[in-house]
């Protein structure tokens, strides 16, 4: 592959285009590594995991005839907000020229525009059963996560991103059909007796909140006054929950143990 544009003259985020003269298609994708990823489309790894996809296919047809594609940076930008909206932009400006475009989707953050057949998500199913992480894999993520300090820039990036990403969701009938089999399927693991003890064991079980934490929600919640409705709701929450025997023998139990190990650590 050749490229139009070399390492050190291209930002961190860019919007490119995949290209060859002997061929009337393109693919326009976005980077937030400069120009590792639009290389990484053309590797060994990503040709087998992505085989299906349109632009693997013109990748492959290129390389049968000995050619190989070209990127091409269409723009810079300064942020995720800006690369998402230069993406769509692209896609939907070549796409009112004609050109045919290799893209699934119509850009941005996901997988916006692109329904799945009945027959892709049961072979996404089948793809994924039987993958199974490695035993340390989780202790070694939050090894790698713990007191690692987050800036607040950085926090409320994360914030911005997880509300776009739900804004996105809630926006399309399949994102809102998503949260509804979402809903049903929590409601019916809470109404298994067997589940609904182990989430709460889980619960009570969690990793104990250090002073620090419990100072910091507790000055949160001052001065917070909750509305008539709002009480009126969770006394009714807590009314439906405590009518259920499960739930009462689990509750009474935790506030047993919680108060023989007071007496405990009191001299």
């Amino acid at each position: 592959m050749s490229d139009d544009n070399t390492e050190t003259s291209v930002s961190s985020k860019i919007v490119y285009v995949l290209h060859h003269p002997s061929s009337s298609r393109i693919y326009i994708g976005q980077s937030s590594k400069g120009l590792k990823r639009p290389r990484q489309h053309g590797m060994g790894c990503y040709l087998r995991s992505c085989a299906a996809s349109p632009r693997t296919k013109w990748i492959r047809a290129l390389r049968e005839r000995g050619f190989d594609y070209e990127i091409t940076v269409l723009e810079v930008c300064r942020s995720k907000a800006e690369l998402d909206e230069a993406e769509c932009f692209y896609i939907s400006y070549f796409r009112s020229l004609n050109i045919p475009l290799l893209n699934l989707t119509d850009g941005g953050d996901g997988t916006v525009g692109y329904v799945f057949t009945p027959e892709h998500c049961l072979r996404i199913s089948k793809a994924l059963s039987g993958c199974v992480r490695e035993p340390d894999f989780g202790v070694r993520i939050s090894k790698a996560l713990t007191g690692k300090p987050r800036s607040a820039e950085v926090r409320a990036g994360i914030a911005a991103a997880a509300k776009q990403r739900w804004d996105k969701i809630v926006q399309t009938e399949s994102g809102r059909d998503h949260m509804r089999r979402m809903t049903k399927r929590a409601k019916e693991v809470w109404a298994d007796p067997k589940r609904r003890t182990q989430l709460l064991a889980n619960c009570a079980a969690r990793r104990p909140r250090s002073v620090e934490t419990r100072a910091k929600l507790s000055a949160s919640l001052q001065g917070k006054v909750k509305s008539l409705e709002h009480r009126e709701k969770l006394r009714q929450a807590l009314k439906e929950r405590w009518a259920d025997p499960t739930f009462r023998e689990t509750s009474l139990r935790l506030q047993r143990e919680g108060r023989e190990k007071k007496r405990a650590k009191t001299p």
